[in-house]
């Protein structure tokens, strides 16, 4: 989900239920893991507060799958905001 902020930067919220992973320890990488996606990807993001939230769970070994998933997600904001 995205919406206009009027900022000169994206801001970004990142939701893990306990329902997904009981773990804290496990819902926290999965935090980690989608900001650092998107500090490193700022460029790419328009400026949208964005929220993100975690619907199913993943570990380090499914790394290489998530990744092209959350540029999926990214590309689909974009186009949003270009309507």
């Amino acid at each position: 989900m995205g919406r206009p902020n009027g900022l000169a930067f994206p801001r970004l919220a990142v939701m893990v239920a306990k329902k997904t992973a009981r773990l804290a320890v496990k819902r926290n990488y999965m935090r980690r893991v989608v900001r650092e996606y998107f500090r490193t990807h700022l460029g790419e993001i328009a400026l949208l507060d964005i929220v993100v939230r975690v619907k199913k769970p993943f570990i380090r070994q499914d790394f290489s799958t998530i990744s092209p998933e959350i540029s999926d997600v990214v590309g689909k904001l974009r186009k949003c905001q270009k309507s």
